[in-house]
C-alpha cells in the first residue's frame, strides 16, 4: 500500500515543518530533517482490517485505507505517538505530496501551498491549528 499516490495521506503540516521548508525555499531535500508522522498507528489500522470475518472488497479496502491513513508532515522529533499541534491542508483525494513509497512527489502545487500557509501562519491571515 505505501507505493500507492494516496497512502501515507497528508492532511496536515507541523509550524516546525512549515518553518524548515520556508527555509528550504518550500523544496523537499531528503536528510533535511523532514518527514510524515501518522495520526492513527499503521499497525492498528492494519489489525483492524486483519481481524474481519470476511475481506472487504477492493474499494472498501481502499476507501477504509484512505480515511484511516492519515499522516503530517512534520520536523525532525515530531514524529512520536502524539503528533503535535498542525495546520489543516484541504486534500480530500490526496492529491498533494504523494507517497512514492518511502518519500513523496513536491512540485510547484506543494510549494506554492506551503508557501501560502506560511505566509498566513505570519499573520497576513491566520490559518487554524488544529490538536492531534
Amino acid at each position: 500500500m505505501s507505493a500507492k499516490p494516496f497512502a501515507w495521506h497528508v492532511v496536515g503540516v507541523t509550524e516546525a515543518a512549515l518553518r524548515k521548508f520556508h527555509e528550504l525555499k518550500y523544496r523537499y531535500q531528503a536528510g533535511q530533517g523532514l518527514t510524515r508522522a501518522h495520526l492513527r498507528p499503521r499497525i492498528e489500522t492494519v489489525r483492524e482490517l486483519l481481524d474481519r470475518g470476511e475481506p472487504m472488497s477492493q474499494d472498501e479496502f481502499i476507501e477504509y485505507w484512505f480515511a484511516h491513513d492519515r499522516t503530517v508532515l512534520c520536523a525532525r522529533g515530531e514524529n512520536k505517538a502524539t503528533v503535535p499541534n498542525f495546520i489543516d491542508i484541504e486534500n480530500h483525494d490526496g492529491s498533494l505530496f504523494p507517497s512514492t513509497r518511502i518519500a513523496w512527489r513536491h512540485g510547484k502545487k506543494e510549494r506554492e501551498l506551503l508557501e501560502s500557509l506560511y505566509k498566513q501562519l505570519n499573520g497576513l491571515s491566520p490559518q487554524p491549528v488544529r490538536d492531534a
